[in-house]
């Protein structure tokens, strides 16, 4: 179980750089003038400290060493909030001043 906690961890560690440098890309501008890469950059550095806090987290856990894991019910709930939260950002991304028009227009 170690072992699997440690390579999704370093999975979400990899994939968090090329979010951060893809976003800076995109110019995130200021917190008073955010431009478009600042919200995909903020969601990216912050999955990287989280992903590389839970990779020392897993590395140095002592009730997953061989094979003698903690067994932890699962939580419905909160993926049904997560989905929830994830849906209602996505309906509210007009409303906050996002058009998607722009993403229409040919290239």
């Amino acid at each position: 179980m170690r072992r699997v906690l440690v390579y999704c961890n370093l999975f979400w560690l990899l994939f968090s750089l090329p979010t951060c440098i893809e976003s800076y890309r995109l110019k995130p501008g200021t917190i008073n003038t955010p431009g478009a890469g600042f919200f995909p950059l903020s969601a990216g550095l912050i999955m990287f400290i989280l992903s590389l806090a839970a990779l020392f987290r897993s590395i140095r856990d002592k009730n997953t060493v061989m094979g003698k894991s903690r067994q932890e019910p699962l939580r419905w709930w909160n993926i049904v909030m997560i989905l929830a939260v994830i849906t209602a950002y996505a309906f509210s991304l007009e409303k906050m001043g996002f058009r998607y028009r722009n993403w229409l227009r040919p290239f």
